[in-house]
């Protein structure tokens, strides 16, 4: 079998969800965790002085989606199905966005 290579991220993702299984199923509670787990959060610094230096939450779920397709994570039934339907209704909202947008621009 091949030595699969990781990235930092993508190991320290895949850390968290190795701790915490749920977070595999839901991107809060995985952006949570990592960022408790792997960013510099102090206390004392305002909500924004801490997400500015923390792993922007896009590149840990990609990292999060490139673990599931090489096979490394696997999701509940349940989050398969949300996210399926999420993709579904953004998938639908973003063609009316554009239909709207479009015939604003021919009128």
């Amino acid at each position: 079998m091949n030595a699969i290579n990781l990235n930092k991220i993508q190991k320290n993702v895949l850390s968290v969800i190795r701790e915490h299984p749920e977070a595999a199923n839901d991107d809060s509670v995985l952006i949570a965790y990592y960022w408790r787990k792997f960013s510099d959060w102090r206390d004392n610094k305002s909500l924004e002085e801490n997400i500015a230096q923390a792993t922007r939450p896009e590149t840990i779920t990609r990292r999060r989606r490139e673990l599931f397709n090489m096979g490394l994570i696997h999701y509940t039934d349940e989050a398969d199905k949300r996210r399926e339907e999420a993709y579904a209704n953004e998938k639908q909202y973003a063609a009316v966005s554009w239909l709207n947008d479009t015939e604003e621009c021919v009128a």
